[in-house]
C-alpha cells in the first residue's frame, strides 16, 4: 500500500533510503503486490498497465520534458537569463569602478604636481625675500 512498507523512506534532504530487510520481507510475503505497486496492474478492457509508481513517474517525467510545455527548459532558460543579466551588471560596475579609479588617479597626480610646484614657488619666494633683506 505504501512505499514505506517496502523499506523505502524519504530523508529530510529529499533523498531515498532503502531498508533491504523490509524489502526482502515484503517481496517474500507478496511478490505480486510489490511488483504491482511499482509497475501497475493489468485491467480488463484497458491496454497497458494502470497505477504503479514507475508508470506514474514515467508520465510525470514526460510532462516535465514535454517540448511544448517543458517547465525544466523554461526554468533553465530563466536561470541562464538571470546569469547573463548579472554578468552584464558586473561588467557595468567594473567599468564604473575603472572610471572612478582613473578620475582619482588624475586628481592625485594633479594634487601631487601642485604640491611640487608649491615647494618650487616657496623656494623661489624665500630666495627673493632673502635677497631683499640682504640688500636692504
Amino acid at each position: 500500500r505504501s512505499i514505506g512498507q517496502m523499506g523505502i523512506s524519504f530523508n529530510k534532504d529529499g533523498t531515498l533510503s532503502l531498508d533491504e530487510s523490509k524489502l526482502k520481507e515484503a517481496l517474500s510475503e507478496n511478490y505480486d503486490a510489490v511488483a504491482g505497486f511499482f509497475l501497475g496492474y493489468e485491467k480488463e478492457g484497458y491496454s497497458g498497465r494502470i497505477g504503479g509508481v514507475l508508470t506514474n513517474l514515467g508520465e510525470a517525467m514526460k510532462g516535465l520534458t514535454d517540448p511544448l510545455r517543458n517547465p525544466v527548459k523554461s526554468a533553465m532558460d530563466g536561470l541562464n537569463s538571470s546569469i547573463s543579466s548579472l554578468q552584464k551588471n558586473i561588467e557595468d560596475y567594473e567599468r564604473r569602478l575603472q572610471s572612478v579609479e582613473d578620475r582619482l588617479y588624475a586628481q592625485f597626480s594633479a594634487a601631487d604636481e601642485a604640491l611640487r610646484l608649491m615647494s618650487v614657488t616657496l623656494a623661489s619666494i624665500s630666495s627673493s625675500l632673502s635677497s631683499l633683506t640682504t640688500s636692504s
